[in-house]
């Protein structure tokens, strides 16, 4: 099995809006440099050494397919990555993270070595495809170009561990009426990679319409809106050779606009990105479960599997309007691996409804709104142990008793939580909560540093 050297301690410089690498940032010191290389060899042992084969379970009988939100946001330069600097989110920093003393972390989720391995992680966790969603040449109010978000897909599609991992694509309606989008969507699912249902059919996921759009683009109108789709994306795809698309739309939890979707739009099925509640994760868990349900009443259905909420980076934000309110607290890994098994369930119990036969997880790397599955330092592999024990038909280890990760509540502002400054997780197994209490007060009582970089935290590890 060929591996490509991973080298924490890269950093990015964006030029031409992120658009090529840079140079290696200068080297941190040594005693950071030795931090980072013996977390790296856990991780690296985790992925060599959890059972489980590298091809994906492609068995129907076995289980329904998995996909993962990809929302790889988490590069030098972008918006997304400075709300994670303050010290009471440096607990959601993900492997990738470095720092240079200077900042409180170098996002380095824009390289190839990290894409790599993102996507060996995501095939020893049992995930079978990830959902990238494609951004055009459209900016926030603050100017970040949303655009820049492509380059994880892109990475994806030149690495060498491909192989192990399909893909498909999460779109905005409106931009079939760009010629030249749609004739790129159209190479994207011609890709032997790109995830299919049905018989072949490419599995496309939708934002809904907001009402600018809704009336900018169609003047209102439903008809315009199934036209169009039906004349400038599934006609030229199935002339292209395709078979017809299948089409989901997520949901906004308004059942009077979902149905527009499917009785006058001719989508296929229905899904949701996230569940926006608040409350204990057993509570968010039971809100999406009913929603799976309430789906039904609809049409067919992908079930979606939330992985947390709490968007609370975002809290001064001004141009985050998702349901900033909604907290819920901290999901342990076992509690995630259970949600995810009724979901799997549920398909089995409702074939004709879940005819698709695939469920969705929210999300790969949504750290900012307390969604996700990648390895981090405060957590190691815990998620993904968890789920692989599900998904993969040989499971990885369980961790030990005593060694997951306590619950946690929201931080108050100013603190961490104390998975914050845990010890360097050793082979996926998060450290006990005895040691997870005195390793953070060891470091919130050290405050010579005005940052809590994650480097610095675990160089206290064992």
């Amino acid at each position: 099995m060929k591996f490509h050297r991973f080298e924490l301690l890269n950093g990015l410089d964006y030029h031409a809006e992120g658009r090529r690498l840079a140079e290696k940032s200068a080297q941190p010191p040594l005693h950071r440099r030795l931090a980072s290389a013996l977390y790296l060899v856990t991780m690296f042992a985790w992925l060599l050494l959890a059972p489980g084969a590298w091809a994906q379970d492609h068995g129907a009988a076995a289980r329904p397919r998995v996909g993962v939100i990809n929302f790889d946001a988490y590069f030098r330069g972008s918006r997304f990555a400075e709300l994670l600097s303050p010290k009471q989110f440096n607990y959601r920093l993900p492997f990738y993270a470095s720092s240079s003393g200077k900042t409180p972390w170098e996002p380095g989720g824009d390289t190839q070595e990290t894409v790599d391995m993102e996507i060996l992680y995501a095939a020893k966790g049992g995930i079978d495809y990830f959902i990238y969603a494609w951004y055009d040449n459209w900016k926030l109010p603050d100017g970040f170009p949303y655009r820049l978000m492509n380059r994880s897909r892109e990475l994806y599609h030149q690495s060498a561990e491909k192989d192990k991992m399909n893909f498909c694509l999460h779109i905005t309606p409106s931009l079939e009426k760009d010629p030249r989008v749609v004739k790129l969507f159209i190479h994207e699912m011609k890709d032997p990679k790109y995830e299919t249902v049905m018989g072949g059919r490419p599995i496309l996921y939708f934002w809904p319409l907001d009402r600018n759009g809704f009336q900018q683009y169609y003047g209102g109108s439903w008809e315009a809106v199934r036209e169009s789709l039906e004349t400038n994306l599934i006609e030229p795809a199935m002339k292209a050779g395709l078979p017809r698309p299948y089409l989901v739309v997520f949901s906004q939890e308004d059942d009077k606009e979902d149905r527009h979707y499917i009785d006058d739009l001719g989508f296929d099925a229905v899904s949701q990105y996230a569940t926006f509640a608040g409350g204990t994760y057993k509570e968010l868990t039971q809100r999406t479960e009913r929603l799976w349900s309430q789906h039904k009443k609809i049409g067919k259905v992908i079930p979606h599997v939330v992985t947390g909420w709490d968007p609370s980076p975002h809290e001064h934000d001004p141009s985050y309007p998702f349901f900033k309110g909604y907290i819920v607290d901290y999901a342990m890994p076992d509690e995630i691996s259970d949600h995810l098994k009724h979901a799997l369930n549920w398909v089995k119990a409702n074939r004709s409804t879940a005819e698709a036969n695939t469920v969705i997880l929210y999300a790969w790397n949504e750290f900012t709104e307390g969604g996700w599955l990648t390895p981090t330092y405060s957590e190691g592999n815990s998620r993904l142990d968890a789920i692989a024990k599900v998904l993969r038909a040989d499971g990885a280890s369980p961790p030990e008793a005593g060694t997951q990760p306590r619950r946690q509540q929201r931080p108050a502002t100013g603190t961490q939580p104390s998975g914050a400054n845990s010890p360097r997780p050793s082979t996926g197994n998060s450290p006990s909560p005895s040691t997870r209490n005195s390793a953070g007060s060891s470091a919130r009582n050290n405050a010579a540093s005005p940052h809590a970089s994650i480097l610095s935290t675990v160089q206290h590890g064992d």
